[in-house]
């Protein structure tokens, strides 16, 4: 099991061990991500659908994390 954690200046990481390492960090309006996978990407957040989203190619956060964190590690996730 992965445990998430928060340091001292807000970021969240999930450590993989051997397959690597995410991060979640705000950065003024914006999230930033640093994925394992796919490397950074920023994050915006739309009020109207409730979702955060990347203004560059469209896709949503939890999108992201759900496919590359069963990719990982072979488990069924459900954010």
């Amino acid at each position: 099991m992965f445990e998430p954690s928060i340091n001292d200046e807000g970021v969240l990481t999930l450590d993989l061990g051997c397959k690597g390492q995410y991060s979640l960090q705000v950065e003024g309006d914006r999230l930033l991500l640093f994925s394992a996978v796919s490397g950074p990407r920023y994050y915006s957040y739309d009020e109207s659908n409730d979702w955060w989203y990347n203004a560059d190619d469209g896709h949503l956060l939890v999108e992201l994390l759900v496919r590359e964190l069963m990719h990982s590690t072979s488990v069924c996730i459900n954010l």
